[in-house]
């Protein structure tokens, strides 16, 4: 037979180690617990940053589209307006090529009419040289018959 006793100490000896191992093993598991929830502890303020962050990011993004959408549509209005002054700048070059044909005309008609006069005048003055000229030689004529009797 067996010693009852001897088998029993075995056993409560056996279970000791084996209580103090688990033992050994809650406190480890303890730590890693501990361990885990700083971790978690220090994800969550991570996680509550990166959160914050995007939400900025979003909001900035957020900004920078209305402004985009308010500079777009002042683009649109600038560009109507300068399609309006287009338009005039057109209106007003054809204007003025209108006024440019017209005193082009005009201009011709004058130089034609200043050569014609210069002509006259040229003319006229010859006219008078010669009348001049007989006068000259009309008065010769009378002094010469003037001092022919004398």
């Amino acid at each position: 037979m067996t010693d009852p006793t001897g088998d029993l100490e075995q056993r409560v000896a056996a279970l000791e180690r084996e209580v103090a191992r688990l033992s050994g093993e809650l406190d480890r598991t303890g730590q890693d617990a501990a361990a885990a929830r700083l971790l978690a502890t220090g994800a969550d303020r991570d996680v509550s940053d990166v959160r914050s962050q995007l939400r900025a990011q979003r909001q900035l993004l957020q900004a920078l589209r209305d402004t985009q959408v308010e500079q777009g549509r002042r683009l649109d209005q600038l560009e109507g307006r300068m399609a309006a002054v287009e338009l005039r700048l057109t209106a007003l070059e054809d204007r003025v090529a209108g006024m440019d044909a017209r005193l082009t005309g005009r201009m011709d008609g004058l130089a034609s009419r200043m050569d014609g006069l210069e002509a006259e005048m040229r003319d006229g003055f010859a006219e008078m040289r010669n009348g001049f000229a007989e006068m000259r030689n009309g008065m010769a004529h009378i002094v010469t018959l003037l001092e022919r009797d004398e």
